[in-house]
């Protein structure tokens, strides 16, 4: 499932925040819309208190169980799944380069340890003249995507655009 529906009234009630430092809830394009923890135990198999940072998404366990058992799959099955085996068997190389975040009225695209969000995918209730800004965040740096660096890394805005529009066809 994606992040938790979680409003401001709930922190104060509850004293929680439940998606920590992360911005955002449930179906926003901010990472507390769908980041979370994945956690495995399979002894023998994958060691045990081992972290890995790397991006992976729940589409990819069709792969993943797919390549566990051996089965192979019918083609064009699955064609957004990608096999995260050797991360739970302790290898830390990326194996999702990029991904597309869908919800409502909104894409966004992780590239790395970038976060691009196409222009009025934020919020609605910001100001035009802010909606029509694109939004990039450094999120090893930003994990509560604060600083808007678009400016910055025009370069990386230009290439994560092209790899949305190519992906959205």
């Amino acid at each position: 499932d994606n992040g938790p529906v979680w409003y401001p009234h709930d922190v104060a009630k509850f004293g929680h925040r439940s998606v920590g430092p992360l911005r955002g809830m449930k179906s926003d394009a901010w990472e507390g819309g769908h980041r979370m923890p994945f956690i495995a135990r399979w002894p023998g198999r994958i060691p045990a208190g081992s972290v890995c940072t790397q991006m992976i998404c729940f589409t990819d366990m069709l792969r993943t169980m797919a390549a566990i058992i051996d089965a192979p799959l019918p083609p064009g099955t699955g064609p957004d799944s990608l096999n995260v085996l050797p991360l739970l068997q302790g290898n830390n190389e990326p194996v999702r380069q990029h991904l597309v975040v869908s919800g409502r009225r909104f894409h966004s695209l992780r590239l790395g340890h970038f976060k691009y969000l196409e222009p009025r995918a934020a919020n609605q209730n910001q100001d035009a003249r802010q909606q029509q800004r694109s939004l990039l965040f450094d999120l090893q740096a930003d994990i509560a995507e604060t600083n808007n660096v678009a400016d910055h890394y025009p370069e990386i805005v230009k290439q994560a655009k092209s790899l949305l529009r190519q992906l959205q066809r």
